[in-house]
């Protein structure tokens, strides 16, 4: 068997959102960068879109040029009787994930490549060798050669089922809370404008979760239905069998020429710290995702960023103090976010579809009559005010719930 030993600035487990993100970041400023992907090949197996606010992320998108499919900042939320058409200040942005030659994954490690990274495909961590708090060195084993790794920093962004958290001290800080599930189809001919998300609320079809539905360049688009594994009564199949029904997502979607369908999980909870030593988390591997709408991009892509410039940073020794909590601090707004979105979640799961309803009534109601909803809770809506106390009575079921969900 061969063996081989290595060094590098930075080792990046995991060639997913984060870990690219990551590895561009790192090599943007000049650190030798190696990346560790268990599969043959580059992307996850089935061709999706990803959706997710651009809050945050925004100047990394652009400072990475990262490979966005498209922009929207306009859409439709629906409740089983209601409707909301909202054009925000916030754009959403649609990345596609595969293994298509546009893909963001494909895209993305082609950069990489080309500005000197070096991939090891194929690859799953044998061991690790922990020195004073830190990792000094990896075991590998790639195409059945077996490689030891010497890293100065190592950025774990392996995903939900992470080795590299497995094999670290910082498996002891995570909580998982619950499990989000999707299922859905990819393809061409979906009879709604390009760029507008559909999202469809309905305990039925898409309970503790949602229904999306959006249509990007060239003809592509998604339906995809999430939902929560807690709340959940039938297989995810049946959920899509389901949607596809619906009277409106029927007509939607009659003429689609489906190119591929998909399935996928994600463990949502907190983890509560994501370094150590020289070791971050970034990612799903380091909990990272939304838990109300299970968001995984945004998270993926601003730890992935903010853990490279970290490393980056420590190397030029321009960080007076420990890198790990230098990596903490700057995400820590994010965290604070995510607790907030674990609430939100516990209280969402209750909801039943008067509850949705309601909900969206009101917001309806109040939109026509000025409220701003991408300030809903920053200004003095007066407007909200009054359709809630126009809605009492389907209100405080709600209130009830939220009490229950939170004491």
């Amino acid at each position: 068997m061969c063996m081989q030993k290595m060094e590098c600035d930075i080792l990046v487990v995991g060639a997913g959102a984060a870990g690219v993100t990551a590895a561009l970041t790192a090599l943007r400023n000049n650190l030798e960068t190696v990346i560790l992907e268990r599969m043959g090949s580059i992307g996850c197996t089935n061709t999706r879109l990803d959706i997710t606010e651009s809050v945050g992320i925004e100047k990394i998108v652009s400072d990475l040029d990262l490979p966005i499919h498209n922009r929207s900042n306009r859409s439709r939320w629906f409740s089983p009787s209601y409707m909301i058409d909202y054009t925000s200040r916030i754009y959403d942005i649609y990345v596609k994930r595969g293994m298509d030659k546009d893909s963001f994954e494909t895209i993305s490690m082609a950069r990489i490549l080309d500005k000197g990274g070096y991939l090891l495909t194929n690859s799953f961590i044998k061991g690790i060798e922990w020195k004073n708090g830190a990792i000094n060195e990896v075991e590998v084993k790639s195409n059945n050669k077996t490689i030891q790794i010497k890293p100065s920093f190592v950025i774990g962004a392996d995903g939900t089922n992470s080795t590299i958290l497995r094999f670290s001290p910082l498996s002891a800080y995570r909580h998982v809370v619950g499990e989000f599930r999707a299922v859905g189809i990819y393809g061409r001919y979906f009879d709604l404008p390009e760029g507008v998300t559909y999202v469809f609320f309905d305990k039925t079809i898409a309970p503790g979760g949602y229904i999306f539905v959006a249509k990007t360049r060239n003809e592509e688009g998604i339906l995809g239905v999430g939902f929560d594994s807690s709340v959940a009564s039938f297989s995810p199949i049946n959920y899509l069998k389901k949607a596809l029904n619906h009277h409106l997502l029927s007509k939607i979607t009659k003429s689609v020429e489906i190119l591929n369908r998909f399935q996928g999980f994600g463990k949502y909870g907190i983890l509560k710290r994501h370094a150590i030593g020289n070791l971050m988390l970034a990612g799903d591997a380091g909990m990272w995702g939304e838990p109300f709408l299970c968001y995984g991009l945004r998270g993926a892509i601003l730890s992935g960023y903010n853990a490279a410039k970290v490393c980056k940073l420590s190397i030029e020794s321009s960080l007076d103090g420990q890198p790990a909590n230098y990596y903490e601090s700057s995400l820590r707004e994010f965290q604070n976010k995510i607790k907030l979105d674990l609430l939100l979640r516990k209280i969402f799961k209750k909801l039943d579809n008067d509850d949705l309803d309601t909900i969206i009534k009101i917001l309806a109601d109040a939109k026509e009559e000025g409220l701003d909803l991408d300030y809903l809770f920053k200004r003095n809506n007066f407007s909200l005010i009054k359709h809630i106390l126009k809605n009492v009575r389907g209100v405080f079921p709600i209130v009830f719930k939220a009490f229950s969900a939170i004491f």
